[in-house]
């Protein structure tokens, strides 16, 4: 009540609205909203208990902390904490630099130096924190107890080198260039724009809303390395390691204590007394610095055409941010793999984008990157490809590049080793994660021996087995015209863009015309097919299956409709299983469709004493909708949600290529968006309360539990 009195009244809160509305008629009812005496807001006089004007901050550190834990895991977490400058520091344009130059794309010095030159790693990740008075900077990794010691050397020499050398002109150009284009994609949504706006305006600076990449592109290296040298210190450290419960630490040289850890990271690492700070940015006048918005009509609807060797190509103009998406989808993605292969889909598209001709991985992402591009490989149980996605004027370089992925890509023993041995590792941190440990027992147990029943990355026993001609020969099989399409949307133009692809997928081969193989329906539940993973933690995972729809098609608008029902925090199960019940911190549904038969499943995440509650509150609850009709009001609120959720969803043109990609691989239009909204609007209860009762069986289902 006293952080509420301190925080939610009206002089102290700001209102944001960015969308298709009429700004005087909003004004004027935010206005009336918050003045209506029945609303119940605190006095606007200052509260008693100031907890948000001048909370307490953190006290300085007096030296390095280390914290060990350990729990029922197989792989090495660490994360390296930092004490960072705070929003009123006025530095978080250069701290955004200091990010992207550690962690952003595959040219960052992470990226690079820990994961693939060094191979100390398996994933990392580098976040930043700020509130208005004290922020963090985190460097979080994941490894093995034989790597980790050298692991964490490597990380305090990267950082000492910001320190003493700052970044490069290359790196500084890169790290402007990519916050140009994460502002851009950022305003492709009213949701973006609203947050950037909110955000700059709760810490005094509206301006920064709009000029933030022009503060960016001033940043100098020295700005860099002044704030690297007030960050990145030994006795600012924080380190926490996550560690399996039988790790010998004096057999792998792992500190257990603060003193051994300063041991190790002095000599690479110092603990000096920063340089000067940079000093705040200048805010610059809003009228000055803002740039002007020019509003242009973006087109409703996908366009299709064919290019000369039979390539489908479906764009859609949206000049509204000068920003471009597009995806290179080919059908047949694991659904195409044995359980001798699996993995190789995956594969072959992780080391596809790893070089060509003269270009190696680094050089390669070097380029696109520093043009402000991403490249990306897709896989999924039915499809593959690539994704492209970047500034829109500075697109050409990037898509030649991409052409010669798609024509020539260099397939390198050494690459392939890499991506192999992550692929591995990902899969021991799948078994490290509760609710993904049990999806792929659950999988097992629903489709057996067929691709839909395996980890999209493969399996222990396949991965070793796969081989250079193996990713060269199902590059050749798939990557053909008659296989291929593409989706793009963003600022094209299109006589210009279709003359550009046309160009580049010149000479690709015709295909032999072959279908992709169906790999049949799932396995049916005789009785509660059941199965228990133990694992010692302060949680239980408890999932619960049928089959689902045998196609795309079937009973598609009910299936979702029944899920938006079921989830959400007004959905039916958090508000029985959680508000109501107490049985679990969350819960909620999933459903799986495509070439071969789906799968519905649901969960519930809760404590260990209440697991067998809340299973059977769950089927239960499932139950219920298969017997009796969704209320009125609550099927409307549903239906209303879902409505508004999928058309909030289509904003960006990332959202619509992904969806469009989707709806092109099974068949449908690629407007099916229109389509789908039409039937949703069009949906009933009784089709909702029909096809659960198709798919949910009490008697007879399967279900994974995992816990203590």
């Amino acid at each position: 009540m006293a952080f509420w009195r301190s925080a939610y009244r009206p002089d102290n809160m700001t209102v944001v609205v960015v969308g298709d509305v009429d700004p005087a008629d909003t004004f004027a009812l935010i206005l009336d909203k918050f003045a209506d005496p029945g609303v119940q807001f605190p006095e606007t006089t200052a509260p008693a208990v100031g907890i948000v004007a001048e909370p307490p901050t953190e006290p300085a550190h007096t030296g390095l902390r280390l914290r060990i834990e350990r729990g029922d895991i197989t792989k090495v977490y660490a994360k390296l904490i930092f004490p960072g400058p705070g929003d009123r520091d006025g530095l978080d344009h250069v701290l955004s630099v200091v990010n992207r130059v550690l962690s952003d794309g595959r040219s960052c010095r992470l990226y690079r130096q820990l994961l693939e030159e060094k191979k100390l790693v398996d994933n990392f990740a580098v976040m930043t924190e700020t509130g208005p008075r004290e922020g963090v900077v985190l460097v979080d990794i994941e490894t093995d107890a034989e790597r980790l010691p050298a692991a964490l050397v490597e990380i305090a020499r990267i950082l000492e080198d910001l320190n003493r050398d700052s970044c490069t002109d290359l790196e500084l150009e890169r790290a402007r260039t990519r916050v140009a284009r994460s502002f851009l994609f950022g305003a492709e949504t009213v949701q973006g724009q609203a947050a950037t706006i909110g955000h700059h305006e709760v810490v005094d600076d509206l301006p920064g809303a709009f000029n933030f990449p022009d503060r960016v592109a001033r940043v100098t290296p020295d700005d860099v390395a002044a704030l690297c040298q007030r960050i990145f210190r030994l006795g600012n450290l924080n380190c926490l390691i996550y560690l399996p419960e039988d790790t010998e630490t004096a057999a792998h040289g792992i500190p257990t204590g603060a003193e051994d850890l300063q041991a190790l990271l002095a000599p690479v690492l110092s603990d000096k007394s920063p340089g000067e700070i940079p000093t705040a940015a200048t805010v610059a006048d809003l009228a000055a610095t803002a740039r002007p918005r020019v509003q242009r009509q973006a087109a409703e609807s996908f366009l299709t055409e064919h290019l000369a060797n039979g390539v489908e190509v479906c764009y859609r103009v949206d000049p509204a941010v000068p920003v471009l998406t597009l995806a290179m989808t080919l059908k047949g993605g694991t659904t195409t793999e044995t359980s001798a292969d699996a993995g190789l889909s995956t594969l072959t598209q992780m080391v596809q984008i790893k070089g060509t001709g003269d270009l190696d991985a680094q050089t390669l992402h070097e380029i696109l990157e520093g043009d402000g591009a991403a490249l990306s490989p897709q896989t999924d149980r039915d499809y593959c490809g690539l994704v492209l996605s970047g500034l829109a004027d500075r697109m050409d370089q990037a898509l030649d590049l991409t052409a010669q992925l798609i024509h020539a890509p260099s397939f390198l023993e050494s690459e392939i080793e890499q991506e192999r041995r992550l692929a591995l590792e990902q899969l021991a941190a799948i078994a490290d994660s509760p609710f993904q440990a049990a999806a792929v027992k659950l999988r097992e147990m629903v489709y057996g021996d067929h691709p839909y029943g395996r980890p999209l990355v493969g399996t222990v026993d396949s991965l070793p087995g796969i081989c250079r001609d193996d990713l060269v020969n199902r590059h050749r099989r798939f990557w053909t015209a008659d296989n291929l399409q593409i989706v793009a949307s963003g600022d094209l133009e299109p006589d210009r863009f279709l003359a550009k692809l046309e160009t580049l997928l010149d000479g690709l081969p015709p295909g032999s015309g072959e279908s992709i193989p169906s790999p049949g329906p799932t396995l049916v539940p005789n009785g509660i097919v059941s199965a228990r993973i133990d694992k010692k933690q302060n949680q239980s995972v408890v999932l619960v299956a049928w089959p689902g729809p045998r196609t795309p098609a079937e009973n598609r608008v009910p299936v979702i409709m029944l899920k938006e029902v079921l989830n959400g925090q007004s959905g039916r199960l958090f508000e029985s299983l959680r508000n109501r019940r107490s049985l679990c911190y969350n819960t909620g549904t999933l459903s799986t469709a495509g070439f071969a038969q789906g799968m519905f499943m649901g969960y519930v995440l809760t404590a260990p004493d209440t697991e067998d509650a809340a299973r059977e509150a769950l089927v239960a609850e499932l139950q219920n909708l298969a017997e009796t009709l969704v209320p009125t009001e609550e099927f409307e609120r549903a239906r209303a949600k879902l409505l508004g959720n999928l058309l909030i969803g289509a904003q960006s043109n990332g959202a619509r290529v992904g969806r469009s990609l989707r709806d092109r691989v099974y068949g449908r239009d690629p407007n099916d968006l229109v389509q789908l909204l039409e039937a949703v609007a069009a949906c009933t209860a009784e089709q909702v309360r029909l096809v659960a009762e198709t798919m949910i069986d009490p008697d007879n289902r399967f279900e994974v539990t995992l816990g203590p």
